[in-house]
């Protein structure tokens, strides 16, 4: 079981480390991909540096860390729903001023 998890992880972990590039440069474009990819790996850095306390503190208050898990899924809803939103990035706003 370890070797199953350890090559499904790893595929998914390397394909979105590739792939949230050419996603945020699809959907907004290139002018702003340095932004984008600053605030993402910032609030990833924050997500991950408090998470862990969060949980156990939470655990500390429930004995369990079901609260967690459940803050988890909801926080995955949340994302795919506000993923199906977004729109590809049109010309303009792909290339920013490159293209006039």
């Amino acid at each position: 079981m370890f070797y199953l998890f350890a090559l499904f992880f790893g595929v998914a972990w390397g394909n979105q480390a590739v792939l949230r590039f050419a996603i945020a440069s699809e959907v907004f474009g290139l002018a702003s991909l340095g932004l984008i990819m600053g605030v993402l790996g910032v609030a990833e850095s924050v997500a991950a540096m408090l998470g862990s306390y969060v949980a156990g503190v939470a655990f500390d208050i429930f004995g369990n860390y079901n609260v967690m898990f459940y803050v988890g899924i909801g926080i995955s809803v949340t994302g795919i729903v506000l993923s199906c939103l977004l729109k590809p990035a049109t010309a303009e706003t792909k290339f920013g001023s490159l293209v006039k």
